[in-house]
């Protein structure tokens, strides 16, 4: 018999999140810890089985079922994980010491963006959200770039030859769309040029930062992972709860270079997109990822970008934003049933 709730982990470049979700996708608990790159193998470990432990103890059930998504590069079938760069746990056994830690047999892991996907697909709220799409494309600008195709409502993962690296959008390669882009050195594949690392470049190498002194100085002394997030603050009217909390005296402030660093992404974006597209043929693109919160300022130039290199016969492909809130662990929880 199916259990009524089962559990959802979704490790993310920054965090790694956790809930209990039942049949219908309602998560009942949550909880999250930080990735913290830095400590290597053992710290990603503790962080990720307290994280899951939370979750485990508000539950009070017998029969624990564990479905994860997790980075790239790793095994679907085994939960092996070959080193992703984005964790810094190096080569780990995920699924076979969750299986132990928790003594369940029910443990399952897959790349992150086919966990979302799923998410969508079981439950996004009507077929312009991805629910029961039978080609359905999850693109997510984020801290990388990460990509997904889910076939009848199964992830495309490719050959073994080269360890189920399909759909790796973000390695394509591409070097900007202008000369004066390909001098700036902003990189050499899709990633570079629409995740955040990408903004941050994009901001320095192609713009030279911004001209307002005070604005230029608290990107500056920002941390590396939150100047995409304050750089789309600073171009944009709307600023979201906690930049307002934390910048109060900038809130009616709109920074035309930050502006232009988005939307020159978004251009980027909508490149990456057609390639994808033209070779993958979905029925729908949904975006994913916290660069997409900038969509409005990117959206004109990235589908200007898209419609003008996209193969003709795709032009008219819905591209959307994604709004199922915990898409990753409402996936990740579809693993297990």
């Amino acid at each position: 018999m199916e259990p009524e709730f089962v559990i959802g982990v979704d490790i993310g470049g920054t965090n790694i999140r956790a809930g209990t979700v039942d049949q219908n996708g309602k998560i009942m608990h949550k909880s999250h810890m930080p990735v913290e790159h830095d400590k290597g193998q053992k710290g990603f470990e503790k962080n990720l089985m307290d994280c899951i432990k939370e979750v485990v103890d508000k539950l009070d059930i017998d029969d624990i079922r564990i479905g994860i998504g997790a980075p790239s590069p790793m095994n679907p079938f085994t939960g092996f994980l070959n080193s992703p760069q984005n964790v810094g746990c190096g080569e780990y056994p995920l699924k076979d010491r969750v299986m132990e830690k928790f003594d369940t047999k029910y443990v399952e892991v897959r790349n992150d963006l086919d966990a979302i996907a799923l998410g969508y697909y079981h439950f996004g709220e009507d077929s312009s959200q991805g629910r029961g799409i039978p080609y359905l494309a999850v693109i997510a600008p984020g801290t990388g770039l990460g990509s997904s195709m889910l076939i009848k409502g199964k992830p495309y993962f490719g050959s073994s030859r080269s360890g189920y690296l399909a759909l790796e959008h973000h390695k394509s390669p591409y070097f900007g769309s202008t000369l004066e882009e390909f001098k700036a050195g902003i990189g050499k594949d899709f990633e570079d040029f629409t995740a955040g690392k990408g903004v941050i470049a994009i901001y320095y190498k192609l713009f030279g930062s911004s001209k307002n002194p005070e604005i230029a100085k608290i990107i500056e002394n920002s941390k590396y992972e939150e100047k995409a997030w304050i750089i789309n603050n600073f171009a944009s009217d709307s600023k979201d709860k906690k930049f307002i909390q934390k910048y109060p005296d900038f809130i009616n402030i709109t920074d035309e270079i930050c502006k232009r660093t988005y939307e020159n992404v978004g251009k980027h974006l909508g490149f990456a997109i057609a390639s994808f597209v033209t070779n993958f043929n979905p029925d729908i693109v949904i975006l994913e990822g916290s660069i997409s919160n900038a969509y409005d300022i990117m959206k004109i130039e990235m589908l200007k970008a898209y419609k003008e290199s996209v193969w003709l016969a795709h032009k008219d492909i819905p591209i959307t934003v994604g709004t199922l809130k915990d898409a990753g662990i409402k996936g990740a929880s579809t693993l297990v049933r």
